[in-house]
């Protein structure tokens, strides 16, 4: 189909900004799980440490994190700390290697598969960022980063009905409104013209003005009205 190129532009443009440019909120702290009115040295370590990752005192707050992994070897969360350390500084084959410690140790820390199937995303690695996606989404089926994640990831394997069906779960939550530009390509792709210029148009009411796909979004919409 003419289109294919055009749309693979778009695709790897979005997947590159939403795979690992937005950090994914953390999970809830040690300190507000296990509390005890006696001292707690780990629970101080890691309460010391999150108060410098949130002051921006990254290179301090690592020899923490670290110190609690010794602490506390068996919790996978001072690992997710220091995985978005290492992505902040830009090594990210360092922080996918903390992001798997941490889901392996806390296997329900749906953030910790978020961000690896960010940086796989960014890797073009798409095939273990789908492994990796439907692990999470096992672990919280209606996380709705993930499954943006994963519909670009159809996407890229022209598996188009899977995208759509994927993408339109998310729909309702207008910050996903990026959701309608790729259904529209899935349905475009998917040779189902009217489904692709409702949906694009759906893209170009939401998406805030300087969005930079819009300009493009809005040609490719008159060019399927006028066939």
């Amino acid at each position: 189909m003419k289109y294919v190129h055009l749309v693979g532009v778009f695709l790897l443009s979005l997947a590159v900004i939403t795979g690992c440019a937005k950090e994914t909120e953390a999970p809830a702290p040690i300190a507000q799980e296990k509390k005890s009115e006696t001292s707690n040295p780990v629970k101080e370590k890691f309460d010391a440490a999150l108060a410098l990752y949130n002051s921006e005192k990254m290179d301090e707050a690592k020899s923490a994190f670290e110190e609690c992994v010794k602490l506390d070897a068996s919790n996978g969360i001072y690992e997710y700390y220091l995985g978005n350390i290492s992505r902040k500084q830009n090594d990210l084959s360092k922080a996918l290697s903390y992001y798997q410690n941490a889901v392996t140790k806390s296997p329900d820390m749906i953030e910790g598969y978020n961000n690896i199937v960010a940086i796989q995303m960014l890797n073009q690695d798409f095939d273990n960022a789908l492994l990796t996606a439907n692990k999470g989404l096992q672990v919280k089926p209606d996380f709705a980063d993930l499954k943006f994640k994963l519909g670009q990831i159809y996407f890229v394997q022209n598996k188009f009905e899977e995208s759509v069906k994927v993408l339109s779960e998310i729909t309702n939550d207008p910050k996903y409104f990026e959701a309608y530009r790729f259904i529209g390509f899935g349905y475009m792709q998917l040779n189902k013209k009217q489904e692709a210029v409702t949906n694009m148009k759906k893209y170009l009411e939401l998406a805030p003005e300087g969005t930079n796909t819009k300009v493009e979004v809005a040609n490719l919409v008159k060019e399927l009205e006028s066939k």
